[in-house]
């Protein structure tokens, strides 16, 4: 990502479904990298399995689109 942002001027990072392949401790190392690098990163989750992070900013769009935040 850093690199795609210094040679290809990309601002925000999309990923979908980042968290169900990762365990706790590397989320955890994951996240320390973004906020260290200054990156900005929007997750696309298909579920929510648990509680949000403290890092986390949640907002849940059902499937009659109604947005829950």
């Amino acid at each position: 990502m850093r690199l795609q942002r210094e040679f290809f001027g990309k601002q925000v990072f999309i990923i979908y479904g980042l968290k169900l392949l990762m365990t706790d401790e590397e989320l955890a190392s994951f996240y320390r990298s973004v906020f260290y690098e200054k990156l900005s990163l929007l997750l696309i989750e298909p579920v929510q399995t648990e509680a949000p992070r403290k890092e986390e900013y949640v907002i849940v769009i059902d499937k009659d689109l109604c947005v829950l935040s």
